[in-house]
């Protein structure tokens, strides 16, 4: 099926295939439970979006190698994905991974101990959140987003597994 996708694609499209399979490979190692390999499944990701130049989704890697390295018990470094990615999202203006950044920055403020610096950065992810939810309303969509399983835990509400 790849191999058919790809040569009805083209060049571009066998480009951002990459760069999805690369994303699926990290988010498969995570939910597989090797938080290692999805950090490094990440960061190879990254650098291979970074040089075909798919800045969109060079965050999705930042929050893929922050949640796998919390995950691993190394929450310096995910400390730094998660602010490069967020760094990202503000500079572009984008909302659509800040808040899940946002979140994941809480969860290694709270594993560091450091509750205030938590509750603010949840506090800022909800504000992303409803800005979110707020376009989905005329649709009958806010709802839904709402209870999605990644919204709770961004906001503290049904715990990012570490």
């Amino acid at each position: 099926l790849l191999a058919e996708v790809a040569s009805e694609t083209g060049e571009g499209g066998r480009v951002y295939m990459g760069v999805a399979l690369a994303l699926a490979r990290a988010e498969y190692a995570l939910a597989t439970d090797d938080p290692q390999a999805s950090a490094a499944f990440a960061r190879a990701g990254r650098s291979h979006a970074q040089r075909r130049r798919i800045v969109p989704l060079q965050k999705d890697f930042d929050l893929a190698e922050a949640e796998a390295l919390l995950r691993d018990g190394d929450p310096s470094s995910a400390r730094g994905a998660a602010e490069r990615g967020i760094a990202a999202s503000r500079e572009q203006g984008s909302v659509r991974l800040l808040w899940r950044l946002l979140g994941v920055l809480g969860a290694i403020e709270q594993t560091a101990g450091r509750a205030d610096e938590a509750r603010r950065a949840r506090a800022e992810a909800a504000s992303s959140v409803d800005a979110i939810a707020l376009t989905l309303r005329s649709s009958g969509l806010e709802d839904a987003f709402r209870a999605r399983r990644a919204v709770r835990e961004t906001l503290g509400l049904g715990g990012i597994r570490v």
